[in-house]
């Protein structure tokens, strides 16, 4: 009769385990490599971010109602003020910023009241 031979369970383990090592590896590079090429770059939006912010104050604050492109730390800023609709005392402030390239990184919009 023919003897079977024994296989150790322990390679099925090892493999398995080898798999997930490999899955976590070329995720986290993946992960890695999508930040650093700068397509997401949190901190580079969280900049424009306060920067539109802060034209959207300044533009409320001084009463600045007049059209302006402007370039700051690598950031191209646009600020466009139009009326709202038909309604006479109020006006519609788009801000956009663009990084170096030209892609878009916040659009920010807001209405405000303005004597007449």
């Amino acid at each position: 009769m023919a003897e079977l031979k024994k296989i150790k369970s322990s390679t099925l383990i090892e493999s398995i385990v080898a798999m997930v090592i490999i899955t976590i590896s070329f995720s986290s590079a993946f992960l890695i490599l999508s930040a650093v090429s700068g397509k997401n770059n949190p901190q580079l939006r969280f900049k424009a971010l306060i920067e539109a912010q802060r034209a959207l104050d300044n533009c409320k604050n001084s009463g600045n109602l007049q059209n302006q492109d402007w370039q700051l730390e690598g950031l191209k800023i646009e600020k466009v003020i139009k009326p709202f609709h038909e309604f006479q005392g109020l006006r519609q402030i788009e801000i956009s910023v663009y990084n170096n390239s030209g892609k878009p990184l916040i659009h920010r919009t807001e209405l405000i009241s303005v004597p007449e």
